[in-house]
């Protein structure tokens, strides 16, 4: 049995991605990040019907890993996908055909 210590670096991308699409509440949230410039966590719950929590820790682990950003305005955040990155370009452009 492998652990993460004994991993390929092609291993250790492939659980990135796995994490990244684990669950459907993350894919969600991706999809409408990629189809809307900028969100903030209200419009995410009512757009992927999560509830706050859920939305709150999905983001926070795209913050972690530099696929969201976050701004702040007060206590409103607003996210939106860190599209200079060439991965999530790609991945919008994914979501893009794949409505």
């Amino acid at each position: 049995m492998h652990t993460e210590n004994n991993l390929s670096d092609n291993q250790k991308n492939d659980l990135s991605v796995i994490n990244l699409l684990a669950s459907k509440g993350k894919v969600k949230i991706l999809y409408y990040l990629s189809q809307n410039e900028e969100l903030n966590i209200t419009q995410i719950v009512k757009l992927t019907h999560l509830n706050s929590t859920q939305v709150n820790r999905h983001l926070n682990f795209f913050v972690e890993n530099q696929i969201v950003k976050e701004k702040r305005f007060g206590r409103v955040k607003i996210y939106s996908l860190m599209t200079n990155h060439y991965r999530i370009r790609l991945l919008k452009t994914f979501f893009t055909h794949w409505k």
